[in-house]
């Protein structure tokens, strides 16, 4: 490889990532507000975790006690889902009046998950804007008590325990500069190769 190759290699390298850190910059910035909840499953002892079903295998667990599944299913139901666009106008920040694409776009913000290990139930949304973020999930898990009440799952009240309300995040959970350099940098020199063992087989071709 000549001199020159390489340096125009180095150059294209150069203004490709700046390329990438002028991108990033210019995303919005999106903030993550957590609450933690405890694994029904959690609250007797020697509770297997590891199934949907675990709190079946137990019969330490109160009878009025609903899995951790069927919780994830509330938080994660068209149901609420719903309610919170309406709640807090997110068909505006959205921008669509499309009830559909309203709903694709607030589960690609919604996370809800099981952490058996530590016997947790995690539920996170994201927006542009840190308090929204925080006041959602609050808005989701006051609607819980509401939704079981609606759809007569338990007599247990509250449904879930709540260990850690939500904050307002002060970080942005994205974008992520140096991610995004490391992705940009792995996918540069990556194409580099690939069009250098492409010009060898030509080359090869040509000679034969």
């Amino acid at each position: 490889m000549s001199k020159q190759n390489i340096y125009r290699i180095i150059g294209v390298f150069f203004i490709f990532q700046l390329f990438i850190v002028i991108y990033t910059l210019s995303l919005p910035k999106e903030y993550l507000s957590s609450a933690t909840l405890l694994a029904p499953e959690s609250e007797s002892p020697g509770v297997v975790l590891n199934t949907p079903y675990g709190q079946l295998q137990n019969p330490e667990l109160s009878q009025n006690a609903l899995s951790s599944e069927a919780i994830i299913a509330l938080l994660e139901s068209r149901r609420l889902a719903k309610k919170v666009i309406n709640r807090f106008k997110l068909f505006s920040i959205y921008n669509t009046q499309n009830e559909e694409i309203a709903l694709k776009k607030y589960y690609s913000h919604l996370q809800a998950s099981l952490d058996p290990e530590k016997g947790i139930i995690k539920v996170s949304f994201i927006s542009t804007k840190p308090t929204l973020s925080r006041d959602i999930v609050l808005y989701m898990l006051n609607q819980l008590d509401t939704l079981n009440q609606t759809l007569k799952l338990t007599s247990r009240k509250p449904l879930a325990k709540i260990i850690d309300l939500p904050d307002v995040p002060k970080r942005k959970y994205k974008p992520h500069l140096s991610h995004n350099i490391i992705i940009g940098t792995f996918a540069y020199f990556s194409i580099v190769i690939l069009l250098f063992a492409l010009w060898d087989v030509l080359e090869g071709l040509k000679i034969e």
